[in-house]
Order: C-alpha cells, then structure tokens, then sequence
C-alpha cells in the first residue's frame, strides 16, 4: 500500500506542476502576442537614454540595403515609419586609354651592310646588277619583304648605287600579347668593284631601322562595368567608459544629436575619386602608350540627418582621411563630464602605403553643431598593401610600437586564424595570404604590458 500511495501523490504532483506550467505559458502567450504583426529582423535598440521620453524603443535591422525605418514601442507598436535618405548611388569602374599603333617618327638604330661578293655566283656583272639582284642580297640581311621599294640612283664602269625606301601600304604589323613585329629600312645600296680582286664586288650600306609602336592618337578604348555601392546609415558604437557594460550598437538615436522628437541617423558622405593611375609600355620603347585609371568611391565624411530629411550636421575629415570603402566605423565614448564621437579613417601616404587613424571629436549630447575636432590618434600598425589578392604577401609594418611581443590576425568572426611571437628588435612581419579565406581581418599587435594597436586587412 505505501508503494501505491506515493506513486499517486507523484501523480497527483505531476499534475498539479503540468496544470500550473499550462495556465502559466497561457498567460505569458496572452502577454506576448503583439498587437500589430511585425516582420522578420527586428531587434535593433534604441536606448532610452537616446529618446525624449526616455522610454527605449526599437527598430529593424537596417541590413542589406534596407531603407525602411520601423520605430516599435515596448508593446511591440509601429510608432513611425521612414526612409533613410542614402547617399548619391556612386560607383567604381575603370577607364583604359591607349596609342594607336603607328610607325615610330624616328629611327630606332642604324643597320650597316659590308660584304664582299663574288661575281657571276653572287652577283652578275657591275653593268648588269639590277634592283632584283639587290632585293635578293638584302633579303636574307634585313628581310626584303614587299614593303622594300629599289631604285637604281647612278651607275658608272665601277659602281652602281640603290635607293632603299619604303611601300607603306604593304607593311604588315603582328601584335601578340603587346610584343609587335614588324619593321622597314630607309637608305642607300652601293655595289662597287673590289680593289684587290676585281672578281669580287663590295656591297655596302647604310640603312635605318624602322619599328611599328603604340604612338598614334589616344582614343578611350574601355570602361569597365560599374560596381555600386549601397549605403544605408552608419552604425553607432556605445562606449560607456563609467560602467561594466561593454557596449552596444545602433543606427537610430532620437535625442543624441537634436532635442526634438525627430529620430537620428548617420550616413556617409560619398565622393567619386581616382583610386590610383596605372602607366603601361606596351611596346617597350620606354614610352607611356596605354593608361588605366581607376575610379572608386571616397567616403571623406559623413552627415547626421533626420526622419523629416533635414541635415543635422556635416562632418567632413581633415588632414585628406576617408572612411575605408570595406569599413565605416564610429563610436560614442561616454565619460563622467564629457562625451565623444571617434572616427575610424584611412589614407595613402607619400609612399603609397595605408595609414591608419582615429578622429575624436567631442561632443554635447543634444547638440549636433557641438561637434568639433579634438584629437587624431594614429595607428602605430599598419600593413601594405592592405587590400591584398589571395595568396599576396602583406607587410605588416609595427615599428611604432615599442618592445613589440605578439602579432595575431583575427577574422570578422571574432577567431584568431594565425599568431606568432616578435622577436626583439623586429619591426615587422610578411603575412602569406594564401591560408586566408577571402574576408576582413583585424592585424593585433600587442607589446606584452597594455599595449594592443590594430590595422584592418581585406583579402579578396
């Protein structure tokens, strides 16, 4: 009897807990349910201390091209709607120009013809000799072709002399792969009695070389497709530098920039550039004969707008900084009294390498015309080229780092692909590609005490 009791009172439990759990998730179902249907990808904070009331709120994530702002309340409300007014829609492409192909105006060298011929073998007699008889000597010398024209110019007992000159018509010029071939010769052929033996002849010369090249006119032969870039908004770093807390993100703020009940967002400001000018010699004369510019998209600054479309404020970069095309960046550092605003940014330096740095510009909460340039910290790690082909080699340069210990390169996961120790006195550090799979990673140096500076890499 005891066994049975205590398997009912376990019944008896068990039904109670399930009974209690089902009125329970009923109720919590109650409370969940939505007033309105929201869509997929919604989640996106915007913390009460960014909104007038300072009640939180929440957005949809602005991915992927996504224009289309949805502000939810805590019951899950649609309390507006709006569009991102995204950027001038620019984009990268290339432009080829080369030379024509022509004949070069000057002759590259001079081809000189002595030889002694017999004659009645070689050669017939002097008073005989023809411009066929001197076509078929230069032929195997500078390859007589149809382009060669002979003219007999005098002829005495002892001697007779050709013009040599040219058929431009006839001249043909192969191209392969920007190795041409092809040529002609301007000058004179004597043909003259040998002092020594009077069975022999003297043929002798002096002619120019001529070679085809890309020398003509320039004509733009090729644009490249273009590749569009899309900008929807700028994500917003939260650093509070008083608490434990981490961080966050986001792109829709209400009250951190302006104190009226407009909402907030950050978008980049987009220029076309020449990213770089590629020079080719085609033909190896030592002369510029194609040029290849390539043109790509400068994100010199950025701008902070409004849902109604007015424009809060316009930052632009000094010192020639852009936001990297793969990356752009900012964050939002609170201390005690002051608040801050920093800008990840890049440039090319004299020596073409990528320079890295942080724009800090202070900030009072609620006034966007406060914003103004405070510092420029400068990376002390950077790496060439840092837009890398796949199995490219990068140099990581670390040389304004002292007692350098450890270099590791991160993904855009958050995993650490590849770490090695520095050496005493090393500078820097030739990274192979070729185990990378394509995508961003993060260049860490750390000096072993409370030193860690980062350079961004792309691998594509």
């Amino acid at each position: 009897m005891r066994p049975t009791r205590i398997r009912e009172r376990k019944m008896k439990k068990q039904l109670f807990l399930a009974s209690a759990l089902t009125i329970a998730l009923t109720s919590q179902a109650q409370i969940l349910t939505p007033t309105k249907t929201t869509s997929d990808g919604v989640g996106q904070p915007i913390p009460g201390m960014f909104t007038c009331d300072g009640k939180s709120r929440m957005s949809n994530y602005l991915d992927y091209n996504e224009n289309e702002v949805r502000i939810y309340n805590e019951n899950l409300e649609i309390e507006k709607n709006f569009k991102i007014i995204q950027p001038d829609n620019i984009g990268s492409y290339s432009v080829t120009k080369r030379r024509e192909l022509a004949w070069k105006n000057m002759p590259e060298h001079d081809q000189e013809i002595k030889d002694t011929v017999r004659l009645g073998i070689d050669l017939p007699p002097i008073k005989e000799i023809t411009v066929n008889d001197i076509r078929r000597i230069l032929d195997w010398r500078v390859g007589a072709d149809k382009w060669m024209v002979i003219t007999e110019t005098s002829r005495t007992a002892i001697s007779v002399s050709f013009n040599v000159d040219v058929n431009k018509d006839s001249l043909k010029v192969e191209n392969y792969d920007g190795y041409l071939s092809g040529h002609y010769y301007i000058g004179t052929i004597t043909c003259s009695k040998f002092d020594v033996n009077p069975q022999y002849v003297t043929v002798s010369g002096t002619l120019k070389y001529y070679g085809p090249s890309f020398t003509g006119d320039w004509n733009e032969v090729e644009t490249s497709d273009v590749q569009y870039y899309s900008e929807n908004g700028i994500y917003l770093n939260y650093h509070d530098m008083t608490s434990l807390i981490e961080h966050n993100s986001f792109k829709i703020t209400q009250n951190l920039f302006n104190k009226d009940e407009a909402y907030e967002y950050i978008v980049p400001i987009c220029q076309q550039i020449v990213e770089r000018i590629d020079n080719f010699d085609r033909d190896k004369d030592g002369e510029v004969d194609q040029v290849v510019t390539r043109y790509g998209v400068g994100y010199p600054g950025f701008k902070i707008m409004q849902d109604n479309g007015n424009v809060l404020a316009t930052i632009m970069f000094d010192g020639g900084y852009t936001f990297s095309q793969h990356e752009k960046s900012l964050s939002f550092f609170h201390f005690e009294n002051k608040d801050y605003i920093a800008a990840g940014v890049v440039k090319k330096n004299n020596n073409d390498e990528t320079e890295y740095a942080t724009i800090f510009y202070a900030i009072t909460p609620g006034d966007a015309t406060s914003i103004k340039a405070v510092r420029t910290e400068h990376n002390g790690v950077k790496a060439t080229p840092a837009l890398a082909h796949k199995n490219e080699t990068v140099v990581v340069d670390f040389s304004g780092i002292e007692n350098a210990k450890l270099l590791s390169v991160v993904n855009g996961n958050g995993r650490t692909v590849m770490q090695t120790h520095v050496t005493n006195g090393q500078t820097s550090y030739t990274l192979n590609t070729s185990d990378l799979p394509a995508g961003l990673y993060v260049v860490k140096v750390d000096n072993g005490k409370n030193t860690t500076e980062t350079c961004k890499i792309v691998v594509r």
